[in-house]
């Protein structure tokens, strides 16, 4: 077999896997809760993490070349400035869950 082949072969292996897990997972969630907070079984530590790294990832993904597009490097200051709020927006979310 060729590499295009393997590529093919372990692409339909991965997916064929990821659809097999999203069944596994689908049979287990109940309700919205189960997704979300995993049935309070994470502490407000680790969901406040999880929150800060999925709005991180997308900011960075998605904002970060467009104002650096625009206002060229100026627009840096915010790459600085943005770990200080993701911190503060931990606190304040492990404060509001654990309530």
């Amino acid at each position: 077999m060729n590499l295009t082949e393997w590529s093919w072969l372990f692409l339909a292996l991965y997916i064929a896997l990821m659809v097999g897990i999203g069944f596994y997972a689908q049979r287990k969630i109940k309700h919205a809760d189960d997704f979300a907070t995993a049935r309070g079984a994470y502490g407000p530590f680790f969901l406040a993490l999880a929150f800060a790294a999925s709005t991180a990832s997308g900011a960075t993904f998605l904002g970060s070349p467009a104002l650096s597009y625009e206002w060229g490097l100026a627009a840096n200051w915010g790459n600085f400035l943005y770990p200080i709020g993701v911190y503060v927006g931990i606190l304040i979310s492990m404060r509001l869950i654990a309530t």
